[in-house]
């Protein structure tokens, strides 16, 4: 899968969103002047997409899957009847409805992963239910790596030995991984459901 910016016309654009609008899907990427990642995506001031800023360096973009690659959605290019919040809404549900994830043990004592098929693992941190259903399973405030797109690492909070092997694998995972993102660490509440900054 790549990734591509596509230019027409507004009327066209915004009919290729409506059109799809079942196709859009939240997307995360490294973006910003404290990005840690090689892969940092950089757009020009005039095409930058659609983006919320989320923690650390990361953000969440937009995009259109159209199989063989997917395409950002451009501000300049919604529909006058869609805002950036309606845009979250539809890609959350299509995530939702779309793609399947998986808690499974990683090899380190007390490490969990989640498995989505390669390409929607780091979309997970806009799913709040599926966050909600992790931290009432585990039992605990959770620490999470995102170290890269297909990737997403949990440990719990009360587990400091497994915290300090999740900071070493995302270390590790920087050194010669694909599609990096970030070696920051967070945290996701039980009780609040909310995400925070743990460690940069």
């Amino acid at each position: 899968m790549f990734f591509s910016k596509k230019k027409s016309n507004q009327n066209t654009n915004s009919n290729r969103i409506l059109e799809n609008k079942d196709k859009i899907y939240p997307l995360i990427k490294a973006m910003g002047n404290d990005s840690d990642s090689k892969n940092e995506v950089v757009f020009s001031k005039e095409d930058t997409p659609i983006n919320e800023k989320w923690l650390s360096n990361l953000n969440v973009f937009y995009v259109i899957d159209q199989e063989e690659q997917v395409s950002f959605i451009q501000q300049k290019e919604l529909p006058k009847d869609l805002s950036l919040d309606d845009i979250h809404k539809i890609a959350i549900q299509n995530l939702e409805r779309d793609i399947e994830y998986r808690l499974n043990k990683l090899n380190f004592e007390g490490g969990y992963g989640l498995l989505a098929g390669g390409d929607f693992e780091a979309s997970s941190i806009t799913l709040s239910s599926l966050w909600e259903s992790i931290a009432n399973t585990l039992e605990d405030d959770l620490i999470v790596g995102i170290p890269s797109k297909d990737l997403v690492l949990i440990v719990c909070l009360s587990d400091t030995d497994a915290i300090i092997s999740l900071a070493q694998s995302v270390n590790d995972i920087f050194e010669d991984g694909e599609h990096l993102l970030s070696k920051s660490l967070f945290r996701y509440s039980k009780k609040s459901g909310q995400w925070s900054l743990h460690r940069k």
